[in-house]
């Protein structure tokens, strides 16, 4: 008689093994607790980068000033009549003027620019005023005076002079250079008094200063100013706006 009794295995067949990619992760995120950290430390970077540049401001002005020799001038020249008729106070007037002008151009200028004819009714109504205006630009201290003794010959009024460095450009930079130091000092300073830190500049302007003018104008009595090429002090001053911190930038 045959026996059909089921007989369980006496062995489980090997299941085949799935190769994994152990290469994927450093072995170091695989421990507990490693992202976590990761991202604290990530944090902490972008919080240190921008934390405090907000709307947090600090404006101060900086001011700097340079002395120096200088044989260069821009002078400034007013020419004025007045007569009845306004025709012929305008012809006269253009002939005169131009005289003068030709007078000028025979000294070694840097640069002449002549302003437009106004021919105007005098405020008290009776005749009328011409005007014209010139700017001379000149160097060397013998031709400086020796302009300004021809000018005041002539039917003119020197409206103004001011001295002007030898190098503009390179003075300006070395005043804007020297400004802009003084501004970030005084900046560190009022941010450590408020228990912050300095950080990125913001903006910077350039506001009124005999850097642009040089020296004070002279009337039409130049005087002294003749005979002597002062030393010129020019100065600048400038706004410079800084963001505040409450972290030490990292730039």
């Amino acid at each position: 008689m045959t026996d059909n009794t089921y007989q369980a295995p006496t062995s489980i067949p090997a299941q085949p093994v799935v190769p994994t990619n152990q290469s994927q992760l450093p072995s170091w995120l695989k421990k507990p607790g490693a992202l976590i950290a990761l991202g604290v430390v990530v944090g902490l970077f972008l919080f240190w980068i921008f934390a405090g540049r907000g709307q947090k401001v600090i404006t101060v002005s900086g001011r700097s000033k340079l002395q120096f020799e200088t044989d260069k001038a821009e002078i400034s020249l007013l020419y004025f009549q007045r007569g009845q008729l306004r025709g012929a106070l305008y012809s006269q007037s253009q002939v005169d003027y131009d005289r003068i002008m030709n007078q000028v151009e025979k000294y070694p200028l840097e640069a002449l620019a002549k302003g437009p004819a106004q021919t105007t009714p005098q405020a008290s109504g009776n005749g009328f005023e011409y005007r014209r205006n010139a700017l001379v630009k000149i160097s060397g201290t013998d031709s400086i005076k020796s302009i300004l003794r021809q000018l005041e010959s002539e039917n003119i009024i020197i409206a103004g002079m001011r001295y002007l460095p030898t190098d503009e450009d390179q003075v300006q930079k070395e005043l804007l250079d020297a400004a802009l130091v003084d501004a970030r000092v005084k900046a560190k300073h009022m941010a450590r008094a408020s228990n912050k830190f300095l950080g990125g500049l913001v903006a910077v302007s350039e506001v009124a200063s005999n850097a642009e003018t040089g020296t004070g104008g002279i009337s039409s009595s130049v005087g002294s100013e003749v005979n002597n090429v002062p030393q010129v002090e020019l100065q600048k001053v400038v706004q410079v706006t800084y963001r505040l911190s409450w972290l030490p930038s990292l730039f």
